[in-house]
């Protein structure tokens, strides 16, 4: 073989290996880029889930205060309810008192006749 023949060869073999370095560095940055891009959609995700767990935690934190609020609220109306009633009751018998009081003079008057 001559020098020309081996130039040429190594030439190639040189060209090869920078060819086959050119791709092992292509799959390295595309890998590396792929994790990246895992990355991002797993925070993006928990973002999304943590946001989620946040905004269905508060829905249940005011559905709770709805119910006592509610409950609060029926408590209330009934006690106003039941004071009506008692109120209603008193001046019902304070009004049977009253005409009591008033025909007292007339039965007593009556009863010594």
């Amino acid at each position: 073989m001559d020098v020309a023949n081996i130039t040429r060869e190594r030439i190639s073999i040189d060209k090869t290996v920078a060819q086959e370095e050119e791709r092992i560095k292509e799959v390295r940055e595309v890998s590396e880029a792929d994790r990246q891009k895992q990355v991002l959609i797993l925070e993006a995700e928990a973002k999304a889930q943590e946001s989620l767990v946040r905004e269905v935690k508060e829905a249940q934190a005011r559905e709770t205060a709805s119910k006592h609020r509610a409950v609060e609220l029926t408590t209330l109306a009934q006690a106003e309810h039941e004071a009506a009633g008692k109120q209603a009751e008193a001046k019902r018998l304070l009004a049977d008192a009253y005409r009591a009081e008033q025909a007292a003079p007339g039965l007593a008057e009556a009863q010594r006749a």
